[in-house]
């Protein structure tokens, strides 16, 4: 399995912060990645997160 990840932070005013997470996952034993209606033919998961934060 190889995992990659990219964060970045982007500060947008006083306070608040956007994190935006992009991760590859590849797994070099499977052919079908989880199961039901969240299957993926393939062996690559891709995944974008997005989050924006307040501190008060």
């Amino acid at each position: 399995m190889k995992i990659q990840d990219l964060l970045l932070k982007y500060n947008v005013v006083r306070n608040t912060d956007l994190w935006i997470k992009l991760s590859e996952t590849i797994y070099d034993d499977r052919d079908v990645i989880k199961s039901g209606w969240d299957e993926i033919e393939g062996n690559k998961l891709t995944e974008l997160k997005i989050q924006l934060r307040y501190k008060f």
